[in-house]
């Protein structure tokens, strides 16, 4: 989860615990680096954000490590 707190945060919480999923959170203030050893190292099928924290530094490169679900778009 590249989210920031909100309550969107803890809506997409809930509904990975209700499906059974695990989520690893990361904060998109995080240096660039840091995000991308965490996507690597976590084995991430799925990175769930919006464009908010995809506005910060190269996070939009995320998408070259993992599927990116933006949830403004739906």
């Amino acid at each position: 989860l590249l989210l920031r707190r909100s309550e969107r945060l803890i809506e997409t919480i809930l509904a990975l615990w209700k499906c059974g999923a695990v989520y690893v959170p990361i904060d998109p203030d995080y240096p660039d680096e840091r995000i991308a050893a965490i996507v690597r190292g976590s084995g991430a099928a799925l990175v769930i954000t919006d464009h908010d924290a995809l506005g910060t530094g190269s996070t939009a490169r995320i998408g070259d490590l993992a599927p990116v679900l933006l949830l403004d778009d739906s």
